[in-house]
């Protein structure tokens, strides 16, 4: 059972403001659910897509499951909409996903000096493609040095990143993108990923 709010100790307040993991599970027990959205996709897949807010956490869910969550720096952006903190990750698995993924362009830039890009399959939250796309403007030996691309069946999604979960670092396409991506930013393409894939 949880503990009521009124009752919690000191210590239980100081890991709900933990940005990872423990801190995320230790607010939704202290903080009260907000419903932000629930829709059903085009994508038989996907289902109904929900997401709910808990403090500073966003988090999306397809089928009630969790998908991916998001850590809010600010409530409402410059044009109202939330932006998150690219630098949160919550799950640890998605840590250790991204932690790989930044050894190994470590590695290719050490050795030959290689440019990285880096392609998601799914978006989810949002928050791995961010947090990589960021990772050089907040790592100076890393500036420069790597593109991040996604690509995301649902267009649901992709809109639930940009409205709900923060990622204001996204832009959208609707083909294989020609563009590179400014600093910091990653591009979404809306796509099937082995169409997409043909296409590189």
């Amino acid at each position: 059972h949880s503990m009521h709010r009124s009752k919690q100790p000191h210590w239980w307040t100081y890991r709900s403001r933990l940005r990872d993991e423990e801190g995320y599970y230790a607010c939704i027990r202290q903080q009260r659910k907000q419903p932000l959205f629930t829709g059903t996709s085009s994508v038989s897949q996907t289902g109904t897509v929900a997401v709910h807010g808990f403090g500073h956490w966003r988090v999306l869910y397809f089928n009630k499951v969790e998908q991916g969550m998001t850590y809010l720096a600010d409530a409402e952006g410059m044009d109202g909409g939330p932006t998150a903190d690219y630098a949160v990750l919550g799950f640890e698995y998605i840590k250790v996903m991204a932690m790989q993924a930044i050894r190994h362009v470590a590695s290719r830039t050490f050795t030959c000096g290689a440019h990285c890009r880096i392609l998601c399959i799914g978006l989810g939250s949002g928050a791995l493609p961010a947090y990589l796309a960021s990772y050089s403007q907040r790592h100076e030996e890393h500036a420069g040095q790597l593109e991040v691309f996604a690509v995301e069946i649902d267009h649901m999604v992709i809109q639930i990143a940009q409205q709900y979960l923060g990622s204001r670092n996204m832009l959208v396409t609707s083909q294989r993108a020609t563009t590179r991506p400014g600093p910091g930013a990653f591009s979404c393409t809306h796509a099937e990923a082995s169409t997409f894939l043909q296409q590189l």
